[in-house]
């Protein structure tokens, strides 16, 4: 990059090599990261600067001068005690519930703090109007900080750093500093002002900030407004020798990547008249105009996804929104769809990670009336274990309603039940929920927090809670999918079994515990739970960021998604401490400090629309979002940003895209052709083929993720099938295969297809319907299988040109990260823990392999990933089969071909002997096909003619799970295709081969066949 097109802080230390007595203060962690990672891939600095946020810094000079920070949860629960005296002050009625009281309790312990901070005397505060209300809350600061004592809490500690800062304390961190540099900044908090003030009392401090010239221009009287240059009109005002303010210049920007349309929308969004020619927007602004949330996030996450294909690594991109709490099951839901790999900001809350949630629904349902869904939630938990069988819901609906306030509730119900056999079968699950309620009763007469810990912590054993996700596999007989829960949920359950101790550590120490109560510990785990969050990928940057809009202060990206931006919403024009009087805001600001404590809504307003002005330069491109109807379907309103936006361009340049919906979107748009099928189903499928085929021809994904969620609401408008393809869909599906000598050319999947279940073919193959893909939380095993595969072919190359090489262990596990590492730059992976532990699960699996395989260097390998088809690209034509309605071609690829005796043997690596038993576990039926068969016996044929030797194919397991770790494959015969294409070229859609298979098949949640019965409504419950 030339000097020109480098950062500003890059200009500054790239011409020294070493900058070790530089700190570097940045706006927040994110920003630090990304600063940290330029100046490691800078050569021309050795050694560069430190880089500390602010937070960091505090943290780490706060520790130098403890104590540790009091307990949180010790401080709520004084500040909970103590809220109920300026109830009638405020005028709130003399009971509030309890959750409200802790809602109060927070804002309380703010506006303390700030008045101790401040250095506001509870003297001063008591003369400030109104009188009462002073009153009352100087006498809950005396006792507060009585109670406080020599324990510090967060703003004693700021103070006291401050204090110590201004007083010439050496701190250790700072030792070897002679600089400080605050660059990337475009607004500074009340505490980040004074930090940089004491630190400019010893060293020289740079203070580099960014906004608008017309901004800089205005008058600002001093104490007024939260407006970001108040602080800075203050510090200019300060007149501290070691403190050099300096504004970034319009004219020769810090981030010249920035395109010009988005510097000119950030420089003159809520500017009084904007200044020069509006540039073009096009590719770098762009506003959408959608339904709802889900629709929104649907969307951003169909563009991020085309980004992610284009070549831009995930974490140069970031969502914003307004409040994650309310996105983030939307974008959960469809990060799994699309393969989207996420780094959360601020992490995800603990409460929603399922073991977790599981636990906080366990104590919702004993403090509750017992309703029939809380109960079933927890039976059919995966997380607890209760020792029933079979169908809860079918046996609970028999005993009727369980609500405690209806008619005696579940017992009464169940005595009820006359017939001998019914209840015999509803017994089981009657004795888990009796179990239910007598831990409830066990739980309520506790006398003692310590008493209640102790049966919880039975109860839960004896409820099997969390199940078996903290059990270690043992060898390799472990199943595969459930060693993956294992690590995904443990690490939530540590972290929650952590905070169950410390919650149960304060309300046993506390004197200002609340009375012990299901009621008060659900109130106390559920806020405990909530506000933890849990960084998902560790250390690692890599994921598309997903953050609040706060948090975007100093950050830069490639592309940026502005989610939100309602009427309302954002800005949200709340004001900070609301249920602190505007009188008592007014009496401190004029008699006692000569500035707000607290900004008014108009002023938080500004803020919001300040930070949504800067975040336009803030990206190489900028996506902008609203919706057009709220949850419950009423009309919603942009923001007025929005319209603000649009109006800085002449009429038409820059207006909201609206995609249709329900319509389905354009096909280079769709997810995948599933997607695209799901909404042309509410046609019957043969009227709509041709518009389905011209679409699916131009899948815009090879690997499609499809749209079941939407599925159980759309079954019902799909007609059942017919007994027989349409000739015209036959037709088009034929229209949609390459041809050879004029001729179909196909893979052997879909024969494979239909000799399994013609129907399948026909969701699969006719109608591309993608299966549920499952989790996306995990790394898939398709992309495993890739990396295994490029692995192998790697460390054998040198075994075809009869190269001497090392087949050992060392050289195969270097290839092996080698590949890993790529895959994980450059393709979306999951939970990073799930991703590591699937990594060396892997690598241990390589291990065994190569030390089954001693004798590499003598095996004569023929070829790697060797191929028949079409193009230059394959080793040879592809196989032809005859048929009575004419010949077809069929084309695949081989893993790997021996020479072995005169023979050439067809090698297929899978990575386990699953493939030994079908999806329910049993070996296959007499006569039937496994789904492995017809694919070796092809490539062994192909591999036969070409190479005009016998053939042999043989499936080699790289990680067996029981006996061999291999296994032959009994030779087939040309008829076979032949036949098979015969059958599907009839079209008729019988059942499957084995109806067994049917409870595992992918496709169940969509197939309708038709029941023995032929009850319609017996097919749907079984869906």
């Amino acid at each position: 990059m030339s000097p020109q097109g480098q950062p500003h802080w890059k200009k500054l230390f790239s011409a020294s090599h070493f900058a070790i007595g530089t700190l570097l203060i940045v706006p927040n962690d994110m920003v630090r990261n990304m600063v940290g990672e330029e100046i490691l891939t800078n050569r021309e600095v050795v050694m560069g600067p430190r880089v500390m946020s602010f937070n960091l810094l505090e943290k780490i000079l706060s520790g130098e001068l403890g104590p540790a920070p009091i307990d949180g949860l010790l401080r709520l629960m004084a500040l909970n005690a103590a809220a109920p005296d300026v109830w009638e002050p405020l005028g709130l009625p003399g009971h509030l519930e309890p959750a409200r009281v802790i809602e109060l309790a927070d804002q309380l312990g703010d506006g303390l703090d700030r008045l101790r901070l401040a250095g506001v005397s509870w003297e001063t505060l008591e003369g400030l109007e109104p009188r009462e209300l002073s009153a009352a809350l100087a006498a809950i600061g005396r006792r507060y900080e009585a109670w406080l004592g020599d324990r510090d809490d967060q703003f004693s500690r700021r103070r006291k750093l401050l204090e110590a800062l201004r007083g010439g304390h050496q701190f250790d961190a700072l030792a070897e500093i002679e600089s400080v540099h605050c660059h990337h900044s475009s607004r500074l908090s009340p505490f980040e002002a004074e930090l940089l003030k004491a630190l400019a009392a010893r060293y020289r401090v740079n203070l580099r900030l960014s906004a608008p010239r017309w901004l800089l221009e205005e008058n600002i009287p001093p104490g007024t407004g939260y407006h970001r240059l108040r602080l800075v009109r203050d510090l200019e005002g300060s007149q501290i020798p070691g403190l050099d303010l300096t504004w970034a210049d319009p004219q020769k920007p810090d981030r010249p990547e920035v395109p010009e349309a988005l510097r000119y929308a950030s420089e003159n969004l809520f500017g009084p008249q904007p200044q020069g020619p509006a540039p073009d927007p096009a590719g770098v602004l762009s506003i959408l105009a959608v339904p709802t949330r889900y629709h929104e996030v649907e969307e951003v996450g169909r563009k991020i996804k085309a980004l992610l294909v284009g070549g831009i690594p995930s974490h140069r991109l970031a969502i914003a929104v307004p409040t994650l709490s309310l996105w983030l099951p939307s974008i959960l839901d469809v990060a799994r769809r699309f393969g989207l790999s996420l780094r959360y900001r601020r992490g995800i809350p603990l409460s929603s990670y399922p073991p977790v949630s599981a636990l906080l629904d366990l104590v919702s349902l004993w403090d509750s009336n017992w309703e029939l869904t809380r109960i079933l939630k927890i039976l059919e938990s995966p997380y607890f274990e209760f020792g029933l069988d079979g169908l809860l819901r079918p046996f609970l609906h028999e005993i009727g309603i369980s609500d405690e306030r209806a008619a005696g509730g579940f017992k009464a119900n169940f005595d009820k039940i006359s017939d001998p056999v019914l209840r015999e079968k509803l017994k089981p699950t009657y004795l888990a929920v009796g179990r239910l309620k007598q831990a409830a009763m066990n739980l309520s007469s506790a006398k003692t927090w310590k008493s209640f810990r102790d049966r919880l912590q039975s109860i839960l054993r004896g409820f099997g809670w969390p199940g078996r996700v903290l059990a270690e596999p043992q060898g390799r007989g472990y199943e595969h999918e459930f060693w993956l829960r294992t690590s995904t949920d443990s690490i939530s359950v540590e972290r929650m079994a952590n905070l169950l101790h410390r919650l149960f550590d304060a309300l046993t120490v506390s004197q200002h515990a609340p009375p012990v109560s299901l009621a008060s510990f659900k109130l106390w785990l559920h806020r405990t739970m909530s506000e933890t969050a849990m960084e998902e990928h560790g250390g690692s940057e890599m994921g598309v960021k997903v953050l609040n809009y706060f948090d975007l202060h100093g950050a830069f990206f490639e592309a940026l998604f502005l989610m939100g931006l309602n009427d309302k919403v954002f800005p949200s024009a709340q004001a900070e401490g609301c249920w602190w009087p505007e009188e008592l805001v007014q009496s401190l600001a004029t008699t006692s400090l000569g500035r707000r404590l607290w900004s008014n809504a108009a002023e938080n307003y500004q803020r919001e629309e300040d930070i949504v002005a800067q975040a336009l330069s803030q990206a190489k491109r900028v996506v902008i979002s609203y919706q057009t109807s709220t949850e419950d379907q009423r009309p919603a309103l942009p923001s007025a940003i929005v319209e603000s936006l649009i109006d800085l361009w002449p009429d038409g340049v820059l207006k909201a895209e609206r995609p249709g919906w329900p319509l389905p979107p354009p096909a280079d748009r769709v997810c995948d052709a599933g997607e695209l099928w799901l909404n042309l189903a509410v046609n019957h499928p043969a009227q709509s083929a041709p518009e389905i085929f011209k679409r699916l021809s131009r899948r815009p994904m090879e690997e499609a993720e499809g749209l079941w969620a939407s599925i159980p609401t759309r079954r019902k408008s799909l007609n059942l099938l017919q007994e027989r393809l349409s000739p015209q869909l036959l037709e088009a599906w034929l229209g949609t295969l390459p041809q050879y000598l004029g001729r179909p050319l196909a893979t052997v999947r879909p024969l494979v297809g239909f000799s399994e279940c013609p129907r399948r073919f026909w969701y699969q193959e006719i109608l591309s319907v993608a299966a549920w893909p499952g989790t996306m939380e995990t790394w898939s095993g398709r992309a495993q299988g890739e990396v295994i595969h490029q692995t192998l072919e790697k460390f054998l190359g040198p075994l075809v040109s009869h190269e001497t090489r090392d087949f050992g262990a060392s050289r195969l596990k270097y290839i092996y990260w080698e590949r890993v590492h790529r895959h994980f730059c450059s393709r979306p992976v999951g939970r990073r823990p799930v991703y590591s532990a699937i990594s060396k699960k892997l690598e241990a699996s390589l291990m065994a392999w190569v030390e089954r395989h001693k004798d590499l260097a003598k095996v004569n390998v023929a070829a790697l990933e060797w191929s028949f088809g079409n193009s230059q690209g394959h080793d040879a034509p592809p196989y032809m089969v005859d048929s009575p309605s004419g010949a077809f071609f069929l084309t695949g690829r081989v893993d790997r071909i021996d020479w072995e005796g005169g023979h050439v043997v067809v090698r297929d690596y899978k990575t386990n002997r699953g493939l030994m038993y079908e999806s329910g576990g049993q070996r296959p039926k007499e006569g039937l096909r496994p789904s492995w068969h017809y694919p070796m016996i092809l490539y062994a044929l192909a591999a036969g003619q070409h190479f005009k030797a016998e053939p042999q194919a043989v499936i080699e397991f790289v990680d067996p799970r029981e006996g061999e770790d291999q296994l032959g494959i009994e030779m087939g015969e040309p008829a076979e295709f032949s036949q098979l294409w015969e059958e599907l070229m009839k079209g008729e859609l019988g059942g499957p081969s084995d109806e067994s298979h049917c409870q595992y098949c992918q496709y169940t949640r969509l197939c309708r066949p038709r029941s023995s019965a032929g009850s319609e409504e017996a097919n749907d419950s079984q869906s």
